[in-house]
């Protein structure tokens, strides 16, 4: 999403650098591609670059159907779609997402598409219609997904992925493609950790319910069965505590969501262009940001913090070494 989904006039200038940023930097970075959201066109549609990909919009500016690329030996197609709602700031008609992606699947393997995947900034619902419909190998989510998704969703041979919101974590996906054939979750240890938590909470609750029902007179066949289910549990579970390694043979993924901090290496000309956007947008900041309130007769007012040292020299002199001191000079 290249700007915020509310602000005042104060910030459409910084949030216009911000977003030209993303673009610009998001192009520089290899093969790319995004979805069509709302909050991409809060600046006016000659704010959205790159171009962006929806292929139920046609016609509309800024944006393209989909795009086909060879990437690390794989034919790999993209396509977008998006909220027919946005055909109206557009000024086109929309076509129904479902059936526009249902076309574009079918083109893009005709055009030696190994691998298609889906870009959905809509609602979940639609978005597995979408799976169903017009089976691409991968659908990423692009509303309302929060944290993001540690484990695909799968929809028919179709697995839905979502990174979290604002790149709190990005998401990455590794693909192992053999020849012909549907791809399979392979998991990997995010996956696995999540899925033991699922395990050790249902046999948690079969043998509560277990107990209960040896002890209540229940039906032999119907005990027996949920028994059997536990430890199928049990197996799972087991296995799980093996050491992971990737399929012997077909074609697999593995998901994983990465938190985006400080400890990762950073590029060195992109952290440079970062200090930089900062400093102009502290500069338009500092421009905009209005003067202390005029003193009133009976009320606190501001005084500065050489006023504070009169009293609290020690204070001042620690409070001028936190971050505190400086968040004026970031503004």
């Amino acid at each position: 999403l290249s700007f915020p989904e509310s602000s005042g006039a104060k910030e459409k200038a910084p949030n216009a650098l911000r977003a030209r940023f993303l673009g610009r930097t998001m192009g520089e970075l290899g093969t790319f591609a995004a979805g069509l959201a709302e909050n991409d066109l809060r600046g006016g549609v000659a704010e959205v670059a790159p171009s962006r990909l929806a292929v139920n919009l046609p016609g509309a500016r800024a944006v393209a159907p989909s795009i086909l690329k060879t990437v690390g030996g794989i034919r790999v197609g993209i396509f977008g779609v998006a909220d027919p709602a946005l055909a109206v700031e557009l000024g086109v008609k929309a076509e129904d997402p479902v059936v526009a992606a249902k076309r574009e699947v079918a083109r893009l393997r005709g055009a030696g598409a190994e691998l298609v995947i889906a870009l959905a900034p809509i609602d979940r619902p639609l978005a597995r219609r979408l799976a169903r419909a017009a089976l691409p190998d991968l659908v990423v989510l692009g509303r309302q997904v929060g944290n993001g998704q540690a484990r695909a969703e799968q929809v028919g041979t179709t697995f839905l992925v979502a990174a979290a919101e604002e790149l709190q974590r990005v998401g990455r996906l590794d693909i192992m493609l053999r020849g012909q054939g549907p791809l399979a979750d392979a998991g990997g240890l995010e996956a696995a950790a999540l899925r033991r938590v699922e395990i050790d909470q249902a046999a948690a609750r079969l043998d509560d319910e277990l107990k209960r029902w040896s002890t209540g007179g229940g039906d032999p066949a119907f005990i027996a069965g949920k028994r059997g289910e536990r430890q199928a549990l049990a197996d799972e579970r087991k296995r799980l505590d093996a050491p992971w390694s990737p399929p012997v043979s077909g074609n697999y993924f593995t998901n994983r969501l990465i938190p985006l901090r400080r400890s990762l290496p950073r590029d060195n000309k992109v952290a440079a262009e970062m200090r930089r956007l900062d400093g102009e947008v502290a500069a338009i900041n500092v421009r905009n940001a209005a003067p202390p309130a005029p003193r009133e007769p009976g009320r606190p007012y501001f005084v500065g913090d050489a006023k504070c040292g009169a009293c609290h020299k020690a204070a001042l002199v620690f409070w001028k070494t936190t971050v505190h001191a400086t968040a004026w000079k970031t503004l």
